[in-house]
C-alpha cells in the first residue's frame, strides 16, 4: 500500500486481506517491523472497513515511514498469537 495523507492517524486494510487472514474478528494487534520490535495496535470494523487505530502513528512515527512511501503488510501467524509485519518497499530507482 502507498502511504497517504490520510494514514497519518489510521490505516485502512483492504477488506479482502482482512477477511483472509481473519483480522475481522481482533481487537488488538501486535504491529512488527523488520527489525522485530513490536507495536500494539487497535483493530475497528466497519460493514465496509478496517482500520487500525491506536498505535498506528506512533508506529509510522517510529518507522520513519513517510507519505508516498510503499509498505507490504504481511500476516505472521504464530503459536500463541498473529502479528502483522509492515515493511517499507524501496522505490526504485527509474522511479525516483
Amino acid at each position: 500500500m502507498v502511504i497517504k495523507k490520510s494514514h497519518a492517524t489510521c490505516m485502512a486494510i483492504p477488506l479482502r486481506f482482512a477477511q483472509q487472514t481473519d483480522i475481522l474478528n481482533m481487537k488488538n494487534m501486535r504491529l512488527v517491523n523488520e527489525e522485530g520490535v513490536e507495536w500494539k495496535v487497535e483493530i475497528e470494523y466497519t460493514r465496509s472497513m478496517v482500520i487500525i487505530k491506536e498505535g498506528w502513528s506512533a508506529f509510522r512515527k517510529d518507522n520513519k515511514i513517510a507519505y508516498g512511501e510503499t509498505c507490504r503488510f504481511k500476516l505472521i501467524r504464530g503459536p500463541i498469537a498473529n502479528v502483522l509485519q509492515v515493511q517499507k518497499i524501496p522505490t526504485p530507482l527509474c522511479l525516483q
